[in-house]
């Protein structure tokens, strides 16, 4: 063997070595923050789940009838989701403290890497090739991976709405005793407000300061902001109640009685909701993404132990770049429409013809092409700021163009919102002059950046995306198969395609592209790692 052709030989060492010269983005000191905000209010969620239990008993002593009912029902609703909020806040405890020795490992196998690298870099290149031959000084293993704890399921929890009020039924209270329940209520309310502000914050920061790992902690926010507000509606709601019963004569001390029509009437004179139900509470999810050990280029996050594999089957260059299709495999996530079926590839697959905006009462989440959920928190008719991102939502009416000032879309790209979505949709945009235009039924419309950048998208009668088309004159045909479940094929215009294949149970299983080169992909079932040719 000649000297030049040990060279991709010697050569092997380092490539498996990859990352090893970056540095982990992950501060301590902020991940500790992130530790004690959720710890705070885990332990204040605790007790206050105790306390109501109390304050309800307390109320419920000389109240009877239909709503003593719907009092008890609800105040149990409030109790319960004090018991999952906190048990989801004590996974983001685990979670953070996982990566908190995992990020502490990883520094460790970087600076033993980095030391052999340095070290090699001294040695003669025959020393290099010798070693090779025998198997001495090998670059460093890796360190053991830290066990991370595993997703949980949402919590649901079961609630029947009580029965209606019988025709002239009363019921008996002494509001005394409500307004003391109400004031507590808005008291420990108050607490958790404050201490969801603090949590945000850190959440936030967690997400810069500690880049080399994502948490997705917005089921916890988002049921937090349900959870104070379905505060200030039940401390409404038994103010109200109370404010009938003292109008019958009740009050210092007394108790009075009063028909349930009566009180159903000042319910509504009020604008009050009468039944509370126990949230849905989603555990937070450390989130793989593309980067590896730096011992090899492996898709396998062993920060996390998923399989994470982005794919891209048609690029776009030149000034039609914008234009793409996003597709993304995460073994420990997968993407659901709104009917909980697996997304247009198939289970653990997230795609641009998966991406949405959902919107309710509580807030608005945006589906992204990679399966990662950004939330908009309700704020007042609107929303406030996304949590953890510098984006914002505001809905559009059928007199906003969306034009921010410019003279027409085609003047910059990113204008005629309204024209595009129609009465009824909604703009997210961010601080760099990106903006993402979404229909009434939450369907991207088209997004932009600026002059040359708008990708517009259309949809069949059925509602499933049809195709992408770039202002520039190039665009993407959408193929379903037959049972309009799964997409058969992508096709852009100018000639290129990748034709996708699924086994019996609707999984993919294999892409074939044509017209412009690249590699077939076989992907095994979730979980599984993907297997070359």
């Amino acid at each position: 063997m000649s000297l030049r052709s040990w060279e991709p030989i010697v050569a092997e060492y380092s490539d498996k070595l990859g990352a090893y010269d970056e540095a982990v983005v992950f501060d301590d000191a902020t991940a500790d923050r992130l530790i004690s905000a959720a710890q705070t209010l885990s332990s204040t969620l605790t007790t206050q789940g105790s306390d109501r239990t109390s304050w309800a008993a307390t109320a419920s002593v000389d109240f009877k009838g239909h709503y003593a009912e719907v009092f008890d029902t609800n105040s149990k609703a409030g109790s319960t989701d004090c018991t999952n909020i906190s048990s989801a806040l004590n996974d983001l405890v685990s979670e953070v403290q996982a990566l908190k020795r995992a990020a502490a490992a990883e520094r460790s196998r970087r600076a033993q890497a980095k030391e052999w690298a340095d070290r090699q870099d001294h040695e003669t290149f025959l020393k290099k090739g010798w070693d090779w031959l025998t198997s001495q000084d090998q670059p460093p293993p890796g360190p053991d991976q830290v066990p991370l704890p595993q997703p949980h399921e949402p919590v649901t929890s079961s609630w029947s709405e009580p029965a209606p009020a019988a025709s002239g039924s009363v019921s008996s209270a002494c509001p005394d005793d409500l307004r003391t329940y109400a004031t507590n209520i808005s008291g420990a309310n108050d607490t958790v407000v404050t201490q969801k502000g603090t949590l945000d914050g850190a959440i936030s920061d967690f997400a810069t300061a500690c880049a080399w790992c994502t948490i997705d902690a917005s089921g916890i926010t988002a049921a937090l902001t349900s959870f104070t507000s379905n505060n200030t509606s039940e401390a409404a709601w038994v103010n109200t109640v109370a404010d009938a019963f003292e109008a019958a004569g009740g009050g210092d001390g007394g108790i009075s009685t009063v028909s349930d029509e009566a009180i159903a009437a000042c319910l509504e004179a009020a604008g009050v909701a009468e039944n509370r139900k126990p949230l849905d509470v989603a555990s937070p999810q450390i989130m793989g993404d593309p980067q590896t050990s730096g011992y090899a280029d492996d898709p396998v996050n062993t920060t996390t132990g998923n399989f994470v594999e982005p794919e891209a089957d048609l690029v776009f260059t030149g000034a039609a770049a914008s234009l793409g299709f996003e597709r993304v495999y995460n073994s420990v996530s997968t993407s659901h429409d709104s009917d909980g079926a697996p997304g247009a590839f198939g289970p653990g697959w997230s795609s641009t013809a998966d991406e949405r905006l959902v919107v309710d009462d509580e807030g608005a989440t945006w589906v992204r092409a990679t399966g990662r959920h950004v939330v908009f928190p309700r704020a007042g008719a609107g929303w406030g700021r996304a949590v953890g991102e510098n984006l914002w939502l505001e809905a559009l009416d059928a007199a906003d163009t969306g034009d921010d000032g410019a003279a027409s879309a085609a003047d910059d790209g990113t204008g005629g919102a309204a024209r595009a979505c129609g009465a009824g949709g909604f703009v997210v945009s961010d601080n760099e002059g990106g903006r993402w235009c979404f229909d009434a039924a939450g369907r991207p419309a088209w997004w932009g950046r600026g002059a040359g950048t708008r990708v517009e998208r259309s949809y069949d009668c059925a509602g499933r995306l049809a195709g992408l088309v770039h202002e520039r004159g190039r665009g993407v045909d959408v193929v379903w198969d037959e049972s309009g479940s799964r997409i058969a094929a992508l096709v852009a215009w100018d000639g290129r395609r990748a034709d996708f294949s699924y086994d019996s149970s609707g999984r993919l299983v294999g892409v074939t592209r044509s017209g412009g080169g690249g590699a077939p992909l076989r992907v095994g079932r979730v979980g599984a790692h993907r297997t070359g040719d």
